[in-house]
C-alpha cells in the first residue's frame, strides 16, 4: 500500500508551515501582519492538516494510539497559539497540556 500523503494533506501541511514560519519571522522583527499569519498558520494546522492526517492513517487496530497522538498535537498547537499571541487563558491551556502529557502520554 502506498504510504505517501495525499495532495490535500501536503497542501495543508505546507500552508501551515509557511504561514507559521512567516508569522514567527514577522513577530520576531515586530513587522505588521504577524498576528494574522500566526493565527492562520495554527488554525490551518489544527483544523485542516490534523483531521486530514488522522483520516489518512486511521485504522481500527491503531485507533487508541492515533486518538492520543491527535489530541496531543491538537493541545500542543492550541497551547503554542495562545502562548505566542499572549491571549488570556494561555496558562489554562498550558496546564491542561502539561497535566495531560504527564498523566496520559508518559
Amino acid at each position: 500500500m502506498d504510504q505517501r500523503p495525499s495532495g490535500a494533506i501536503r497542501f495543508c501541511g505546507w500552508m501551515s508551515i509557511i504561514l507559521l514560519l512567516l508569522g514567527m519571522l514577522f513577530k520576531a522583527m515586530h513587522w505588521p501582519g504577524a498576528g494574522p499569519a500566526v493565527i492562520l498558520g495554527c488554525l490551518f494546522f489544527l483544523f485542516f492538516y490534523l483531521p486530514f492526517w488522522f483520516k489518512s492513517v486511521y485504522t481500527k487496530e491503531r485507533r487508541g494510539i492515533l486518538f492520543f497522538q491527535f489530541f496531543t498535537l491538537f493541545l500542543t498547537g492550541l497551547y503554542l497559539l495562545f502562548k505566542v499571541m499572549h491571549w488570556p487563558g494561555a496558562a489554562l491551556v498550558y496546564y491542561s497540556w502539561w497535566y495531560y502529557s504527564l498523566f496520559f502520554v508518559l
